[in-house]
């Protein structure tokens, strides 16, 4: 008997809150994400804040896979908030790790039931 996990997830993305902060007399722009508060960039232009969110917010997603917590639900985005998307692959890795851990499986678990071997559920 095949086992099936399904999952169905929209790419995961974060709103962002844009703030600009003084030092001096230069000017940088703070970008956090309310819902992922350890993902924190910075810069001198809006465009390369955003380039850089993407990447703080991947390696906040993986940091969380790694240490076994809650990824949240990304909150709907208000006026004047940009939606930072994660790579297709980071938003995958993080739908299936919470579906597993939704389920309350293991990686044996997980891999009895997708009928691999579990060194091919770690390197997911």
């Amino acid at each position: 008997m095949i086992n099936e996990i399904t999952i169905v997830t929209a790419p995961l993305c974060a709103a962002i809150n844009i703030q600009q902060s003084s030092s001096g007399k230069r000017w940088r722009i703070v970008i956090t994400f309310p819902d992922v508060p350890e993902a924190i960039t910075q810069g001198e232009t809006i465009e390369e804040c955003i380039s850089q969110a993407s990447d703080a917010l991947e390696e906040a997603v993986v940091g969380r896979i790694h240490a076994c917590e809650e990824i949240p639900l990304p909150s709907a985005s208000q006026a004047g908030q940009y939606l930072i998307p994660v790579p297709a692959q980071t938003a995958f890795k993080a739908a299936l790790y919470e579906e597993v851990r939704s389920q309350g499986m293991n990686k044996v678990e997980l891999a009895a039931r997708l009928g691999i071997d579990e060194k091919e559920v770690r390197r997911l």
